[in-house]
């Protein structure tokens, strides 16, 4: 924060210093001027910033008289700082302002540093002779000048990493103290980003990037060598079942064969079927995963990796004898049975159908089984779709960047890990969990079957300003995640229907935390998702702040992301540590949180991802694991949740009034973080330090009372 910072005197990392509200300045003789304490307070990007401060050191100036500074909000509803300045006879304003901002640099930090500086004879006063500040001019836009010192990238590296972060979080330019999280990244992006520098031999990890977030300090720690050279060719050979898998099988549902996902793309113009089954036989022959099958025996499920066969998994559907609404219901039939087609035995485990529709746009459908991909792969395999389409059409040879660590090895390793006594450790916490009361959601049909058959959604949508604001601003004011204020949300507004101030869910993740190091899976797809089970608690009349933080400081202490529940309960050969993770109370709400799910590459022109129905992806045969599923995503700037629950056992008007809630909830604790009394510390954001909240809070009181006597 900025009231703690980074002791440069220190002997030890992590040491702070308090950063007070007065102001001084240094004598001659060495003794500090006190000139007052700084009241006024505006927040800047996520900082609290202190305009008299500023206005004290311009006047430090040689030829600055008079400087007022104030926030200033432009037609995009951004915050900036604009100072106000009448300057010495014989001072130019246009060379002033470069070398005003100069002079800024050097004492205070870039957000700090005014986005204007307007040049004025003397300031407007009010009849009793104060300044009036109504009657200050707004600054021109001529004069607009970055809010943030842009530093160019020195270096091919850092040119090249700042190329592929510009790709993926879709900023133009991107200096080399911009930090990834300020600019909406998250884990998924990260993934995206490390898989392109990879590719460019720039080998960095998970951890990595968090620790980093600038390229200024990532570039740092790049290495440009791997410790374990990944298989290049067919991989083949029998496989161990991962946690998720496991999870999958122990379900024991009436079709396992019918649990998929699917998407279905809009086709450019420029598109032809043929060059997309030309390119499956490549996807299946470089992406292992999607030749797995799977057989069921006397000890339980197994899967093998299968080799490359002739079949493409492709068909054409042509649609233009049928009118419009025709169309959509034979699309709708097709997809369902293309979603019924899929087989873990004998194959296949995706398919591909091409819609033509006899004028543009033309749709293709995607069906995977779940089993053999997740969130992540999509975005693997759509780009690899769209350069083989793209370089088949223009009649160009094909070569699909290298592979990474084949799903086949990370799951060998995964089952050694499972094995260590690094994970072993980890069991404290998650056998807690055993000791929680769980209440029950309340059901409007308590005897109503939980099925398939029975599945409804309700959806809820936050604009694409909400949205961006909740991906970039509201982070800075406690250091938060993403998942911090949504389930923050979550456990506020859900929790009450349960008649505690708690929530008991199972939260799905990507999977692709940094566990076993020598590994790099950035390209490889498969089914690495995680499951685990997660207990918040809240005090029933907590304020905004007191929530987030809260559930921010439970979330971290999840020992490693969570990936190690689902390996200590499914992979560890010790009974006893399996039959104590048995007795773990189910959860019956689950939250995925999917990210930025459009956020493709600038030359993916082949397709265009929609949020078309694809026909149901489970078996109405199937009876559900939870009873109501949420599921959130970013498409096309706004965030949307989709909260799935059973016609049998929830009115919809029920699970409308759940979503509203939440939706609610969220927007509230976005306002609040916006806020100027928005902003606080909880202990994870002290590492080296031995604190609870209490003793943190009480520290940070008595300096604040001290501060202010």
């Amino acid at each position: 924060g900025e009231k703690f910072i980074p002791d440069p005197f220190a002997n030890k990392p992590g040491e702070r210093l308090y950063h007070t509200g007065d102001l001084g300045r240094f004598l001659p003789d060495g003794n500090i001027e006190f000139l007052g304490r700084i009241d006024f307070q505006v927040k800047i990007r996520g900082y609290r910033v202190e305009p008299g401060e500023i206005e004290t050191i311009l006047m430090g100036h040689p030829e600055v008289k008079k400087a007022l500074v104030l926030p200033w909000t432009d037609k995009s509803n951004q915050k900036r700082l604009v100072a106000y300045l009448v300057v010495k006879s014989g001072s130019h304003s246009e060379s002033l302002s470069g070398r005003l901002r100069h002079f800024l640099e050097q004492k205070l930090p870039d957000y700090m540093i005014p986005a204007f500086f307007v040049f004025l004879e003397s300031f407007p006063l009010t009849p009793n002779g104060k300044i009036d500040r109504k009657a200050l001019p707004e600054p021109e836009i001529r004069r607009i000048e970055g809010a943030q010192k842009y530093v160019a990238p020195q270096n091919e590296v850092e040119k090249r990493m700042a190329e592929i972060w510009s790709e993926a979080l879709r900023v133009d330019q991107i200096g080399l103290n911009d930090n990834f999280f300020e600019l909406g990244g998250d884990s998924i992006i990260g993934i995206q980003i490390i898989s392109k520098m990879n590719q460019d031999g720039l080998h960095v990890t998970p951890k990595q990037l968090f620790n980093f977030p600038t390229i200024a300090e990532l570039s740092r720690v790049v290495k440009t060598g791997i410790d374990i050279e990944p298989e290049q060719g067919i991989v083949e050979g029998e496989i161990p079942l991962t946690p998720y898998q496991r999870w999958f099988f122990e379900q024991n549902f009436a079709n396992p064969h019918h649990w998929n996902m699917a998407l279905l793309l809009e086709v450019s113009e420029m598109n032809d079927p043929l060059a997309i089954k030309e390119a499956i036989p490549e996807l299946l022959g470089h992406h292992d995963a999607l030749r797995i099958r799977f057989r069921k025996t006397d000890n339980g499920w197994v899967q093998v990796n299968t080799a490359p066969d002739d079949s493409i998994p492709f068909e054409i559907i042509h649609l233009s004898v049928r009118s419009g609404e025709d169309q959509q219901a034979a699309i709708q039939e097709k997809a369902r049975r293309a979603q019924e087609s899929l087989n873990l035995t004998t194959g296949p485990v995706i398919k591909f159908v091409y819609f033509d529709s006899g004028q543009l746009p033309h749709r293709l459908l995607i069906v995977a089984h779940h089993m053999v991909i997740d969130g992540i792969s999509w975005r693997i395999l759509l780009e690899d779709l769209n350069y083989l389409v793209s370089r088949k059409l223009a009649a160009e040879n094909t070569t699909l960047p290298p592979k990474t660590t084949s799903y086949k090895q990370w799951a060998e390793k995964l089952a050694e890990y499972a094995q260590s006594e690094q994970l072993k450790r980890e069991l404290p916490f998650w056998s807690g969990l055993t000791n929680i009361s769980v209440p029950a959601l309340p059901r409007d049909f308590p005897e109503g079957e939980n099925r398939e058959s029975s599945t409804d959604t309700v959806l809820v949508t936050l604009d694409p300003e909400e949205t961006a604001l909740l991906l970039t601003e509201v982070h800075s004011a406690y250091n938060t995640r993403i998942n911090d204020l949504l389930l923050a949300a979550l456990v506020k507004s859900l929790g009450k229907h349960t008649g505690a101030s708690s929530l008991y869910f199972d939260l799905e993740g990507h999977g692709r935390e940094e566990t076993i190091s020598q590994l790099n899976i950035s390209r490889t797809v498969g089914c690495f998702t995680a499951l685990f089970p997660v207990w918040l608690n809240i005090e029933e009349k907590a304020g905004p702040g007191e929530i987030i933080k809260s559930v921010k400081e439970q979330l971290r202490r999840i020992p490693g992301q969570g990936v190690g529940f689902g390996i200590l309960r499914y992979l560890n050969r010790e009974q006893e540590v399996s039959d104590l993770l048995k007795r773990i109370p189910r959860a019956e709400v689950s939250f995925n949180y999917l990210g930025q799910i459009d956020t493709l590459p600038s030359d993916f022109n082949a397709f265009r991802i929609t949020m078309e129905s694809c026909g149901p992806v489970r078996s109405p045969r199937g009876k559900r694991s939870y009873l109501i599923e949420i599921l959130g995503a970013v498409y096309q700037n706004k965030l949307q949740f989709q909260w799935i629950f059973s016609k049998s056992v929830h009115r919809r008007e029920t699970v409308e009034t759940f979503a509203r809630e939440y939706r609610d909830t969220l927007r509230l604790l976005v306002k609040h973080c916006l806020s100027d009394e928005a902003g606080g510390y909880t202990p994870s954001d002290f590492p080296y330090a031995d604190l609870t909240q209490q003793k943190l809070d009480s520290i940070l009181n008595k300096f604040e009372s001290e501060w202010e006597e």
